[in-house]
């Protein structure tokens, strides 16, 4: 027979066990009350950044993001890389502001600025270190099946904004070629795909705004205008056909 002091002792380091990783991994979520909103922001690391117009775009969709936030939103910060599931975490917690009580007792300003600061922090740390990992072209760019898989993951939390950097040159279950625009039934057989494969989104009347679109990244060159109006016009209606309900595509 176990002695019961052992079997609380056993009990005891069960529960921290489970609990300490939870509260490593988002430290504020567990600190603050949570809304059910998210923002995610993916950036396409399938070709290098570089120090210019790419890296720029990921800084400003980084920018929008945290300017888009209210307290109890959870921010995701990942990566689309050869394929879905090798996909990057690179931040994950909520911004500070909602007291974790009954009884809704104020926030005192100065530990709420000190959560606020250390989440920025932590957050441009995170971004400037995988910023800098400047990764090798990769011949594989799955855009489609990455939001498909980081926005079904998501559990008891709506997208309510996604921000999405990358040249939407898709190359995985479809190759879309930057030297040729689409004609519309070439857009149709790409949406036949994403319906089939099961490679849109959960974006339920989320905003989504696209930085750093217009330019080939591989290369760096511009798309010609005929290539960006109906490679612009396909993602509309991915992202339409994804749930979302305003939808912010920009050079």
């Amino acid at each position: 027979m176990t002695p019961r002091p052992l079997i609380a002792a056993l009990t005891f380091l069960l529960a921290t066990a489970v609990a300490i990783p939870a509260r490593a991994a988002d430290p504020l979520c567990q600190k603050y009350e949570t809304g059910a909103n998210a923002v995610l922001v993916v950036v396409d690391r399938t070709s290098p950044l570089g120090d210019g117009r790419k890296k720029q775009a990921a800084e400003e969709g980084l920018k929008f993001a945290l300017d888009a936030l209210i307290p109890g939103d959870l921010l995701i910060v990942t990566t689309v890389e050869e394929t879905a599931v090798m996909r990057k975490p690179i931040f994950r917690d909520c911004w500070p502001g909602r007291e974790r009580s009954l009884f809704k007792r104020p926030l005192d300003p100065v530990i709420l600025d000190t959560d606020q600061t250390a989440f920025r922090a932590h957050l441009n740390g995170a971004f400037a270190k995988d910023l800098k990992d400047n990764r090798s072209t990769k011949s594989r760019s799955p855009i489609m099946d990455t939001l498909a898989v980081a926005t079904r993951n998501l559990q008891n939390v709506r997208v309510k904004s996604l921000i999405l950097v990358s040249d939407l040159i898709e190359r995985d279950a479809v190759t879309l070629d930057p030297l040729t625009p689409l004609n519309e039934q070439r857009i149709r057989d790409v949406m036949d795909v994403a319906q089939t494969k099961k490679l849109l989104a959960s974006l339920n009347k989320a905003e989504v705004h696209v930085f750093g679109y217009g330019f080939e990244d591989m290369n760096e060159k511009p798309l010609n205008s005929d290539v960006r109006e109906s490679l612009a016009e396909l993602w509309r209606r991915y992202f339409q056909r994804s749930g979302a309900e305003l939808i912010d595509i920009r050079r």
